[in-house]
């Protein structure tokens, strides 16, 4: 029972996602499941249509890629993924995430990257939310809230997680919306053994979620998430568009 609290509220901070990074290559995976390698051009950057689909190199039944009739191979387009990520990126059709030096993404954690010098440094981003009239941005908010206040009140004075909501706006020179929860776990003697910083930013019709997380004690306080966000994001409405196809 003794370590009860804090179990539960390091689970609080640390939410698993499943997505797969492979080395350099850009890959993707779509609304449907599906993984591809994905065309680059000379910058590194994706290929995508008129329409805002992607370019991909197509495999047959076998796994294996075929070829044009110049024998390169087959380039296809698919429909803009949920993702497109890299060692060093992750894109969606809200926003671009560029890490810089000093990560590398989390093996088998979709959209997560950890300090390559400290891995309880943590930075992550969550699945895109839809806001409507019954779903706002409020309503989330009051969601992480409330189960953090479960967690505080399941007793024992096992520890606890301290809680403030900040609005944060005006995120980049779009004058996003942002507001975050920051939070922190405490002990049952009252150290912080923890933090999370949790920012929901509104962007059109849904709302993106970025998360720090740092379990090492010597670093506790030094996250500046709200820069990092600002230097290292790049939202969009809708996905790069590329006038060759």
């Amino acid at each position: 029972m003794k370590q009860r609290i804090i179990a539960a509220a390091l689970a609080v901070l640390l939410v698993a996602l499943s997505f797969s990074a492979c080395g350099k290559k850009k890959t993707i995976i779509t609304k449907n499941g599906q993984e591809y390698e994905v065309v680059t051009d000379e910058n590194g950057e994706f290929v995508t249509g008129l329409d805002g689909d992607v370019a991909v190199y197509s495999k047959d039944e076998n796994g294996k890629y075929q070829k044009d009739e110049n024998g390169d191979k087959l380039k296809v387009y698919v429909d803009f993924p949920r993702a497109v990520a890299d060692s060093s990126s992750y894109e969606t059709p809200y926003f671009k995430l560029t890490m810089p030096e000093g990560w590398k993404a989390e093996k088998d954690v979709e959209g997560s990257f950890m300090k390559a010098d400290n891995e309880k440094i943590i930075f992550s981003v969550d699945e895109a939310s839809t806001l409507n009239d019954e779903y706002t941005m409020e309503k989330y908010v009051d969601i992480q809230t409330g189960a953090v206040d479960s967690i505080n009140n399941m007793g024992n004075n096992d520890g606890k997680i301290s809680y403030e909501v900040k609005e944060r706006t005006p995120i980049t020179d779009e004058n996003r919306r942002c507001i975050e929860i920051a939070m922190t776990v405490q002990n049952e003697n009252g150290t912080t053994i923890a933090e999370q910083h949790l920012f929901y930013i509104y962007n059109e019709i849904v709302m993106l979620r970025f998360s720090f997380v740092c379990q090492d004690e010597t670093q506790l306080g030094k996250i500046d998430g709200y820069s990092f966000l600002q230097e290292n994001v790049n939202f969009k409405a809708l996905p790069h568009k590329d006038t060759a196809q």
